[in-house]
């Protein structure tokens, strides 16, 4: 026999579709629905910014409505006139990632060569007249450097990759330096644990 608190009881919550806007679309006038019943524009949201996007969260159950993915060089330069902030910052960009390419780390070739029988190296970090430098250093000696970038963990396994490919086991360890670490984890805590394990199961000893 059926109760009536069995005839009252809710099903499983209805979920709202995320969507997925790009930058120049209609993000900020569209009204987003949850299906607390919570009504608004992106803006009025639980929003958080990322590298490549930002989303909204329902302010009230959190539940994930929309986000919003940044524009491409392209698309600011079909959407933005020259001089607007927008599109000289994106040129900027787009000039230092054309340095970083000519310039970058990546073949063991570049590297000097070690004759100690075992060493470690430092990832180290320098702000020299406006530019953010990476800098692998071996004591006071300087192996190598490049353009840094801010949450830059996913160069950290790279150039790892390139100095375990040029010194094998004799190199003991890429350590970060502390100076270091803000530039290298920005806002992506769980990188500092992503580059622990790395530094466990690449490096023979790692002074962690």
């Amino acid at each position: 026999m059926t109760s009536s608190s069995d005839l009252e009881s809710p099903g499983p919550k209805s979920r709202v579709p995320v969507r997925h806007f790009r930058y120049y679309d209609r993000w900020r006038s569209e009204p987003l629905i949850c299906a607390c019943g919570w009504s608004g524009a992106f803006e009025q949201g639980a929003v958080e910014y990322f590298n490549e996007l930002m989303d909204c969260e329902c302010p009230k159950c959190f539940t994930m409505l929309a986000t919003v993915t940044y524009p491409t060089v392209d698309e600011i330069r079909a959407n933005e006139p020259p001089e607007s902030f927008i599109s000289v910052s994106a040129a900027a960009t787009q000039a230092r990632q054309k340095e970083f390419d000519a310039h970058c780390l990546r073949s063991p070739e570049q590297l000097p060569e070690i004759s100690d029988p075992e060493f470690e190296l430092e990832w180290d970090f320098e702000d020299c007249q406006g530019e953010k430098w990476t800098v692998i250093r071996k004591g006071e000696q300087e192996i190598c450097r490049e353009l840094a970038f801010w949450e830059g963990a996913w160069r950290y396994f790279e150039i790892a990759g390139i100095l375990i490919r040029k010194y094998g086991k004799r190199l003991l360890d890429l350590r970060p330096t502390a100076q270091s670490l803000l530039y290298l984890l920005g806002d992506k805590s769980r990188a500092d644990l992503a580059i622990t394990a790395y530094r466990k199961d690449h490096f023979p000893r790692p002074r962690l």
